[in-house]
């Protein structure tokens, strides 16, 4: 989904990331400059994702006034299982950082599979910062079913927030300074995401590139409906759990949609190639391979006992198909560190 750079490999396969030892990479004490900012980004982002998945309620707590949470915010049936499932993606781009510090270590930040990553890791950035702005003003009530961002939001967390996504984005614009030293151009780059785009199911090399294709497009997609369309797909997975939940549902559910976007498809996309080039043993496959796996897994865990359920669950397709992607993300994520060098 996010490319910014040429293909010179054959037609339709991207110029992949230099193969690696298959070990993982130490994030050495030794480590300055580039490298240093992603091992920060990477245990901030760890540790927010391990403390909204262990103690949901109070995180949710920190992000949502606690005079709205009285009224029954925080009691809803989907703070729990949304705010663990948003720590999955905060994982997710944790891992991605710690992919960019091995790269950064290597000094590969200029190949294909870093530049799609640091892409991500902005895109990330910038979506939820507007999704932010967007709840501070009048036009929240349009998302939130008629409620004020202002009257829901907790200024606490609402700070941890935006300060959390402002140094994320400061890493990426470094990543992207470092090896852009010619200025930035947008128009190349929508030009290269659009190509990449273009050329999801180019360059396939067996069946494995394929499964990883096939949820680089299912994972875009689905995030895409859970911001464009949060109640409807809300509605769609955990049915009448909805009914008595409130508008911080629809915030976390959108959350959960960039990172899905912004994060999980563009590391599909990387380990399709490293699939397509037989690249998988290379550390940062195999890191990739641990987020892919590790959110299919948390992802499971949390649907898949609300799937049959009415009571808890939309019972139907939408939620039978969001757990059948998961489970391949599970399978091609485990099958992936299994790869070895030859």
């Amino acid at each position: 989904m996010f490319a910014l750079n040429q293909r010179t490999c054959r037609p339709g396969m991207a110029v992949a990331a230099k193969p690696r030892s298959s070990m993982l990479l130490p994030l050495r004490a030794s480590t300055r400059g580039l490298a240093a900012l992603r091992v920060v980004a990477f245990p901030v982002l760890a540790l927010a994702a391990g403390f909204a998945a262990a103690s949901p309620q109070f995180t949710a707590s920190l992000f949502f006034k606690p005079e709205f949470l009285v009224a029954g915010g925080a009691g809803s049936a989907l703070i729990e299982p949304l705010m663990r499932i948003l720590s999955l993606g905060w994982s997710s781009a944790a891992v991605t950082n710690y992919v960019q510090g091995a790269g950064a270590i290597e000094g590969d930040l200029d190949s294909l599979l870093h530049k799609r990553l640091n892409a991500g890791l902005s895109t990330f950035c910038i979506a939820q910062a507007l999704l932010l702005g967007i709840l501070l003003t009048p036009l929240s009530e349009n998302l939130l079913g008629g409620a004020l961002g202002t009257d829901v939001l907790n200024l606490p967390g609402l700070v941890g927030l935006t300060a959390g996504v402002a140094f994320q984005l400061y890493v990426a614009s470094v990543n992207y300074a470092r090896n852009a030293p010619e200025g930035y151009n947008a128009v190349a780059d929508v030009k290269a995401w659009i190509s990449d785009v273009a050329n999801t199911f180019s360059g396939i090399n067996g069946f494995t590139s394929v499964f990883y294709s096939i949820l680089s497009v299912s994972f875009f997609g689905a995030g895409l409906s859970y911001l464009v369309a949060p109640v409807q797909m809300l509605q769609a997975v955990f049915g009448g759990s909805v009914g008595s939940s409130g508008p911080e549902s629809i915030v976390l559910w959108q959350l959960i949609g960039i990172s899905l976007s912004t994060i999980v498809a563009p590391a599909c996309l990387s380990l399709k190639e490293g699939a397509a080039d037989d690249n998988l043993a290379d550390v940062r496959y195999k890191l990739l391979n641990i987020g892919l796996l590790t959110a299919g897994v948390g992802h499971c865990l949390v649907l898949q006992p609300r799937l049959g359920d009415p009571a808890t669950s939309g019972g139907g397709l939408i939620l039978s198909t969001i757990l059948v992607a998961w489970g391949t993300a599970i399978v091609l994520g485990g099958k992936g560190l299994l790869k070895s060098n030859k």
